[in-house]
């Protein structure tokens, strides 16, 4: 449904969540998941909608994680990713904002990880926030075992944000795979886009689960 060749990466158990586990969503801003977005992230044929993966991240968001956080895109004037992929969640501006209908989780989180703004910065994954130091201390200190991940975009800030856990102290990472899409690239055949970012993952550890199997005891 979603990969060519998974490696063997789905976990297709259920998973108990509880206190030792980590919910991370990664940039809910309006720039990626309206359809009127600057970088709207259009997905692949199989991949969930934006308003399936909007009702399962407020799913996700109601389960007992014992740690909550999300990341909040945040560039600045003349940032050096406007000229590769255009100007987009401008500091201040509509497209910056948080999803209306994420609204909830963006209030309810206990940790808020701000990034892209540094100028000369790619800032795709979770770690080149200046928080992200102190946000891999916060989870430490509450004994997190397993983070969980899902938003915008699989191909980019979700699979890399999951490359930057599984290099820290978390010993096991996921991507809720149905709560995530992939960005269209100029030149690739469709299911060759995800495809890239698998290998990636692969090679740090990253699991796939799908957000059903992901149960309250």
């Amino acid at each position: 449904m979603y990969d060519i060749n998974d490696k063997g990466m789905w976990v297709n158990k259920k998973i108990i969540i509880g206190s030792q586990d980590l919910l991370t969503i990664i940039d809910g801003n309006n720039d990626f998941n309206q359809t009127w977005g600057r970088l709207f992230v259009e997905g692949i044929e199989g991949e969930a909608s934006v308003e399936e993966i909007i009702k399962r991240i407020n799913y996700l968001f109601n389960a007992p994680f014992g740690y909550k956080a999300l990341t909040d895109e945040a560039h600045c004037d003349g940032h050096a990713e406007f000229k590769r992929f255009g100007e987009h969640c401008a500091i201040g501006s509509k497209g910056q904002k948080y999803h209306p209908s994420l609204l909830d989780v963006f209030l309810g989180v206990d940790e808020r990880l701000m990034k892209g703004m540094t100028p000369h910065l790619i800032s795709h994954s979770i770690s080149t926030s200046p928080q992200f130091d102190s946000h891999i201390g916060n989870i430490i200190r509450r004994g997190i075992k397993r983070a969980f991940l899902c938003g915008w975009a699989f191909t980019h800030c979700v699979g890399d944000a999951a490359c930057a856990y599984a290099d820290q102290w978390v010993e096991e990472v996921y991507i809720v795979r149905d709560a995530t899409r992939s960005v269209l690239v100029p030149g690739l055949p469709p299911l060759e886009i995800p495809q890239l970012m698998t290998d990636k993952l692969h090679l740090h550890g990253v699991k796939f689960v799908l957000a059903e199997n992901l149960v309250v005891a």
